[in-house]
């Protein structure tokens, strides 16, 4: 922006002060060789008047040409000099434009070197905002997905326990009626063999008392299965109930 128009313009400043110098410097060195050319058309005079006799008709024409080569001489010289001393003049202006530019150009760079440097610190800064955005986004939506996780596969371990424990509950109730029923028909049978024992005793029959004790051996064994079976499904019921299954959710 302006800084950048200040460094142009200070560069056309010193184009313009080397154009001048370079003008000034060409005009100097025509006028040092008319000043040499004056210079030695006088000594070419001189040199005449030096080899004539004072009373040589063409003595004061000599005369006056001597008298006008010196006031172009003179006239030469004022002008050389005055032309350089502008040739001075035009080269100090071009030093005071180059300091002013070079000055310029300095400023320009440290103030494009701190732009830089603060637009790379914000830059920088909008990328690690925008990083730990889209990371606190990612990281929102993986956790809303493995609360989604957790929430069905919690929902699908409770309609399991729900449904297990429906098939226990059956289980044991049937395995209930199955032990009453089993029982029942034990009672009846020991009742029946315990009459038929009275009975044989009674008439006497020692192999329908064997029978029956085979009987009641039976009956004993039966209902001691039906017990252990009615006890390792309570255990398992509880062993469901009870015991917590690690978490998935975690």
């Amino acid at each position: 922006g302006s800084g950048l128009d200040a460094v142009l313009v200070r560069h056309r400043e010193v184009e313009l002060a080397r154009q001048g110098l370079e003008k000034i410097r060409i005009a100097r060195r025509e006028s040092s060789r008319h000043l040499g050319m004056v210079r030695q058309e006088v000594d070419e005079v001189r040199n005449r008047l030096d080899g004539m006799q004072r009373s040589d008709p063409r003595f004061p024409k000599l005369v006056m040409e001597e008298h006008n080569a010196l006031r172009k001489l003179e006239e030469q010289e004022e002008t050389f000099l005055s032309q350089d001393s502008q040739e001075r003049d035009a080269f100090e202006k071009l030093s005071v434009a180059l300091t002013i530019s070079h000055i310029e150009e300095r400023a320009h760079a440290e103030r494009t070197k701190y732009w830089g440097v603060a637009a790379s610190l914000i830059g920088t800064a909008l990328g690690l905002f925008g990083s730990l955005i889209l990371s606190s986004h990612r990281i929102n939506g993986f956790s809303a997905t493995m609360e989604e996780y957790a929430n069905t596969t919690s929902n699908q371990l409770s309609q399991f326990r729900s449904e297990f424990n429906a098939h226990v509950r059956d289980f044991v109730t049937n395995r209930g009626t199955i032990e009453d029923s089993a029982e029942s028909k034990g009672e009846a049978a020991v009742k029946t063999s315990s009459l038929g024992l009275v009975t044989g005793n009674r008439v006497g029959h020692p192999e329908e008392n064997q029978a029956t004790q085979e009987n009641l051996s039976r009956i004993e064994m039966i209902s001691a299965i039906g017990a252990t079976s009615g006890i390792l499904s309570v255990c398992i019921l509880t062993a469901v109930l009870f015991i917590r299954p690690p978490s998935s959710s975690r």
